[in-house]
């Protein structure tokens, strides 16, 4: 089993539209032992909105003589060539960015659910949160390299606390989540027992993209 933990920073939100300017990856061992580092700003091809570099810091002059995200996997042909377990905090996003130089059977391991599974009472579940929550030594905060740095000591904290494997982190994350409050919407924060059945029904069959923990919740509580 190859373990990457690993964190972009991109130009926006969408796989479709937008492209990464920063990328690490991070190879671990079955007991967490760092193997390799890889990291690099990338050219995006594409400005960056000064929005979204107000987050992450990075420019359009910073990455101007940067390598294109192709040139930085082709030094990697072995992520493409066997299926890999892709540790990422809101593992979707990265994954959206990520897939194409992945193999197509490799699977992921989301330490935002990972958290939420082990740790259900955190105030909020982003990733500077949880840092600083467990004095996670890490680099700078919302770059690529020190936030998989964060990843990977807080899979050790959790193995330290929990005595679980990764593997076993792996089966936790995919569990289902039990959500009990409304996340969004006129009932934020409302407990899903005290919505109106009426509300439910209605959010259950007319909102596409809910979220899949929430829609089991929802439906637990009918």
């Amino acid at each position: 089993m190859i373990l990457i933990a690993g964190d972009v920073e991109t130009t926006g939100l969408s796989p479709a539209t937008d492209k990464i300017v920063e990328v690490a990856l991070t190879e671990i061992t079955a007991d967490l032992e760092v193997e390799f580092e890889a990291h690099s700003l990338i050219n995006p091809g594409m400005p960056i909105p000064p929005a979204v570099s107000a987050v992450h810091h990075i420019t359009d002059a910073m990455v101007a003589d940067a390598p294109s995200i192709e040139e930085f996997f082709g030094r990697f042909p072995a992520l493409k060539s066997q299926p890999i377990v892709f540790i990422a905090h809101n593992a979707k996003f990265d994954m959206g960015f990520l897939k194409n130089f992945f193999h197509e059977d490799s699977q992921t391991l989301c330490t935002v659910r990972l958290a939420k599974h082990v740790y259900p009472d955190l105030e909020n579940y982003k990733l500077q949160t949880i840092r600083y929550t467990f004095g996670l030594d890490a680099g700078r905060a919302h770059s690529a390299d020190g936030d998989t740095m964060v990843l990977v000591n807080f899979l050790k904290h959790v193995a330290q606390e929990t005595g679980m494997t990764v593997a076993e982190m792996i089966e936790v994350a995919k569990a289902p989540i039990a959500v009990k409050k409304m996340s969004f919407g006129k009932h934020k924060g409302k407990a899903l027992t005290a919505l109106p059945k009426d509300y439910v029904k209605w959010a259950l069959g007319n909102i596409d993209n809910l979220d899949p923990d929430l829609r089991l919740a929802l439906e637990a509580v009918l």
